[in-house]
């Protein structure tokens, strides 16, 4: 196999005093191309591992303005982002139509905090698109051995993550969540290839949401610094009438020993159900 790529990019963007606050405004621009030849050397294996030559083009363009507020014990974040991105495939020197995409994305997002004393309080918001890489992206399948095959899956769409947070902390306490909803996920999966004794591992798009929670102790007693956390994962996943929703908790104790001279000594213990 033999893979090249190449990547330009570039971005420009300038900050102004707006209504109390500041307002940043900017754009971002990318082109990349990305060509994989993949042949296959052994002839028995010339059937289920065929020579393969794909190339990629993608363009994309962004531009955004955020603001940004402090007043009194609150601060507020916002922003607007708008993304476009054009991706054409080319499977053996023919542009592949169904492989071929377009995106628009609109994305806000917005925080907002609250500080005063010991408390401090966050709610956020954040989206975000995450393309899949070539190497997901690739069309040959290579082999591992007897058993198993790997390969790519040129028709996987753009993953969006919806983001939702809150921190909460006081003193030396401290809860964290976030509950996330992942449209067009990009997972691994394995099957069997063509009825045949193999198990061929590749990526596919799907659906999945999923909270979790953490809460933290950490206190300072003279040299020592312990930290304890306890947290929850549960998701929502449905895949060919399997359901993988059982919750995992988890747990952590961390230790920290701080002595004159800069010697330090730390003990950590972490785990988790089964989930």
């Amino acid at each position: 196999s033999n893979s090249k790529s190449n990547l330009y990019a570039l971005k420009a963007w300038g900050i102004m005093p707006f209504i109390n606050g500041t307002l940043e405004l900017g754009t971002e621009g990318t082109l990349t191309n990305n060509r994989q030849n993949y042949f296959m050397e052994n002839e028995d294996f010339a059937d289920d591992l065929p020579n393969n030559l794909t190339e990629s083009d993608q363009t994309g363009l962004s531009v955004y303005a955020s603001y940004a507020r402090k007043w009194n014990h609150f601060s507020l974040n916002g922003g607007l982002r708008y993304e476009h991105v054009n991706f054409t495939y080319f499977a053996n020197g023919v542009k592949a139509d169904d492989t071929s995409k377009k995106y628009n994305n609109l994305f806000p997002s917005l925080s907002l905090s609250f500080q005063k004393g010991k408390l401090s309080v966050s709610l956020s918001y954040r989206p975000a698109g995450t393309s899949p890489s070539y190497w997901q992206l690739r069309s040959n399948m290579s082999y591992n051995n007897n058993y198993s095959y790997e390969g790519g899956n040129p028709k996987l769409q753009r993953n969006i993550n919806h983001n939702y947070g809150l921190l909460l902390s006081y003193g030396d306490f401290l809860l964290d969540c976030t509950y996330r909803y992942k449209k067009d996920e990009i997972m691994l999966y394995q099957q069997h290839f063509a009825n045949k004794p193999i198990i061929l591992g590749s990526f596919m798009n799907h659906d999945r949401q999923s909270f979790s929670a953490d809460f933290s102790y950490s206190p300072t007693i003279a040299i020592w610094k312990p930290s304890f956390t306890v947290g929850l994962f549960a998701q929502n996943m449905h895949y060919k009438g399997a359901s993988y929703n059982s919750p995992m908790f988890t747990y952590m104790w961390k230790n920290l020993l701080t002595f004159p001279n800069a010697w330090t000594i730390t003990f950590n213990v972490d785990g988790n159900s089964y989930g």
